[in-house]
């Protein structure tokens, strides 16, 4: 990577339209650039395939929902996230590319179900208050939005949880090593308004920066 690449973000966008890709794709072209990074967008598949372009960038940043990946592709994440190139996301992240044993490794979870309708309110209980990304955050609440349940690695680190009615407990936010790549995922995110909650949007931005190690 050479010195002009340094903060250097992909967001890939694309996938299931309900998630409004496109949407979320300019909302974080903001947001990461106010983070530090500098943003490139792209909504083609075919850029997993090419590792070496991958490796120019410090993150990368999955607005994607459902969809496929070829075997060229998820093998060409992999290897990018592997070398150390940065994976972050939130919500949909880790609801894409279902079929896809090699991208749930990379992610390091995945969505299980959803729990009631969009509508929901919960509580998200920080589990690790020393962490860079959670240091300082209290708990909080989300407020008529989707709740997802997710199965997470054995081997990563869960920031936040959420409990459910029934006594289960599902993570809301988690790090992740694959290889020497960093991943930082969120659960919330449904909605941009979703953020505005003060901890929610501290913990994506924190999660971007942790990921992309800036």
């Amino acid at each position: 990577m050479s010195s002009s690449d340094l903060g250097r973000c992909l967001i890939h966008w694309g996938g299931w339209e309900v998630h409004h890709p496109e949407r979320w794709k300019n909302i974080l072209s903001e947001w990461l650039t106010a983070w530090g990074f500098t943003v490139d967008a792209s909504d083609d598949l075919a850029v997993f395939s090419q590792p070496s372009r991958l490796s120019r960038y410090q993150l990368i940043v999955p607005v994607w929902t459902l969809g496929e990946l070829t075997a060229a592709q998820e093998r060409g994440l992999a290897e990018a996230v592997a070398a150390g190139v940065g994976l972050g996301g939130f919500h949909g992240m880790c609801w894409a590319f279902c079929g896809s044993s090699i991208y749930k490794r990379v992610t390091g979870g995945q969505l299980v179900a959803l729990q009631g309708d969009e509508n929901m309110t919960y509580h998200v209980e920080i589990r690790d208050p020393a962490h860079p990304i959670t240091r300082g955050l209290p708990s909080f609440t989300m407020y008529r939005t989707e709740r997802y349940y997710l199965h997470v690695d054995a081997r990563a680190h869960v920031l936040a949880t959420t409990a459910f009615e029934d006594g289960g407990v599902s993570p809301v936010a988690w790090t992740h090593h694959f290889g020497r790549g960093r991943v930082f995922y969120v659960s919330v995110g449904h909605r941009p308004s979703d953020f505005a909650v003060s901890e929610a949007f501290t913990l994506l931005g924190r999660g971007m920066r942790w990921a992309g190690r800036i």
